[in-house]
């Protein structure tokens, strides 16, 4: 018994230690904060950006992913959006609407689904 318990704690110290730790399928738990990478305003900018570009008709399965690199920081954010299954299309205000609420709740970014879509933005050094 106390082995299984001490390989439970190795465990759980090894991913604590991990630097961008996902909660299934939700907020990043570790890593750069939006903070360290540029003001809420210029997020927003390079969001909207993002946004734009993957906006329109994705096929099955489809990824469109992108980088912002272009901060005072030197900093970076990783941006990607996947459509769940079948091919459909992505209005640039859905994307923008799914990333804004994933910037509010989570700090260090997070993968999320929201409709037909998964998402990701992963703040970088």
């Amino acid at each position: 018994m106390q082995l299984s318990m001490t390989k439970s704690a190795a465990i759980l110290a090894t991913l604590a230690s991990q630097s961008a730790l996902v909660a299934a399928n939700g907020c990043f738990t570790g890593g750069y904060t939006w903070g360290q990478v540029a003001d809420a305003d210029t997020i927003a900018t390079a969001r909207e950006t993002f946004c734009n570009n993957s906006a329109g008709i994705f096929a099955a399965d489809q990824t469109k992913t992108a980088c912002a690199d272009n901060f005072d920081s030197g900093n970076s954010i990783n941006w990607s959006v996947h459509v769940n299954g079948v091919g459909t299309t992505l209005l640039s205000s859905d994307c923008d609407a799914a990333l804004t609420i994933d910037f509010n709740a989570c700090e260090h970014g997070s993968e999320q689904d929201h409709g037909s879509f998964h998402y990701k933005a992963d703040p970088n050094p």
